[in-house]
């Protein structure tokens, strides 16, 4: 059995919710709070956070907390999502945590489940997901997302923002010229972990910081393959049933903008 400890409100969470969801694997989800979540809502009470509801439902604040601690204590230290449990027949459970790591593990272990999220046969194809993977995991990927977000220095604004495009860039460069996938046709990991990544930052990024993710313009040269993988992806199913939308993304980030909130630059 399968059980993948996680929080649809994290996009590294959900890269380990989009696989077993891609691999067709019966998995059991545990809602897991999320370290900034449980500070606002032990400083400002349980409405502080509106999903609390909805993910831990009946659950009192201290309740939450104790979920926290009880996670860290027995199944990942860190408190960070996912955290995937193997529970053998015997009864005991091996854990695997680290969202590319969980993405990979189930790729590896069901190999003939679902999609496969790694070209078979195809030695090249592989080494260029997991080439994109350090870049989107890396400061051009979600580094420079979170920079962008979390920057309160106006100054450093265009640099943020030339941050977060390189990474853009990078995935068009590396990516099949034809797509709509970064290996052509087929879905591929190296979609997996950008796809909660975009997701997310898509609306926050604009609303936050003015910054457009993916520029509706033509002023950058790799902006319509973007265009192109984005309204590819988001026709996937494990898509649809996992992305949350903006409603939901946007006010869970106001902590991340700090003291600055709103800015106006990029708009």
């Amino acid at each position: 059995m399968l059980e993948l400890f996680c929080n649809v409100n994290c996009p590294f969470a959900r890269r380990g919710m989009l696989a077993v969801h891609e691999k067709g694997l019966d998995c059991k989800l545990i809602a897991i709070p999320l370290g900034g979540h449980v500070k606002m809502m032990v400083a400002d009470g349980l409405d502080s956070w509106p999903q609390a509801a909805v993910l831990f439902p009946g659950k009192t604040v201290d309740d939450i907390v104790q979920i926290k601690e009880d996670y860290m204590r027995d199944i990942n230290p860190t408190g960070e999502v996912p955290t995937l449990g193997i529970v053998h027949e015997d009864g005991s459970t091996e854990y695997v945590g680290e969202a590319d790591v969980v993405a990979e593990f189930v790729e590896d272990a069901f190999p003939d489940s679902g999609f496969s999220l790694m070209p078979k046969n195809d030695p090249l194809g592989r080494s260029r997901v997991r080439h994109y993977i350090k870049i989107v995991n890396g400061p051009y990927g979600a580094g420079a997302m979170y920079g962008c977000i979390m920057n309160q220095d106006p100054a450093q604004d265009e640099a943020k923002r030339a941050a977060v495009h390189k990474g853009m860039a990078e995935f068009a460069r590396l990516a099949n010229d034809d797509g709509p996938f970064f290996l052509g046709e087929h879905f591929s990991l190296a979609d997996l972990m950008l796809l909660p990544m975009w997701d997310q930052f898509r609306y926050i990024l604009p609303h936050w910081r003015g910054v457009e993710l993916i520029p509706s313009g033509d002023e950058h040269a790799w902006a319509p393959r973007m265009r192109q993988w984005a309204a590819a992806v988001e026709q996937r199913e494990s898509f649809k049933t996992h992305s949350k939308g903006k409603e939901v993304y946007i006010p869970g980030y106001a902590p991340y903008a700090g003291a600055r909130g709103l800015s106006e630059f990029g708009k």
